[in-house]
């Protein structure tokens, strides 16, 4: 590796923790009590298949920023793959409504 490229692991590492945090708490909030996630937050009914499958996404996301905790390049695509998704979701759903 040329010695001028520079990982800023201090923001990866803050980057998994956000997304432990953040992510594992509303998959789990999904999973475990999806009532009171839709009250809480004013989400409309919708088919528990797909809000469950939705809130398993957000867990298997925190469980591997866990792992990417441990070697953070490593695990790189992950946070790209979160990007990814949620540019298209803004494109896609955000700016139409």
């Amino acid at each position: 590796m040329p010695e001028d490229t520079r990982v800023r692991w201090g923001w990866l590492r803050a980057m998994y923790i956000l997304t432990i945090v953040g992510a594992g708490s509303v998959g789990l909030g999904i999973i475990i009590i999806p009532d009171l996630m839709r009250s809480t937050y004013g989400w409309p009914i919708q088919d528990p298949v797909v809000f469950g499958i939705c809130g398993s996404v957000y867990v298997a996301f925190a469980l591997l920023s866990i792992l990417g905790l441990k070697s953070p390049l490593k695990f790189v695509s992950l946070l790209l793959l979160q990007l990814t998704y949620k540019v298209l979701w803004f494109v896609g759903v955000i700016l139409r409504l």
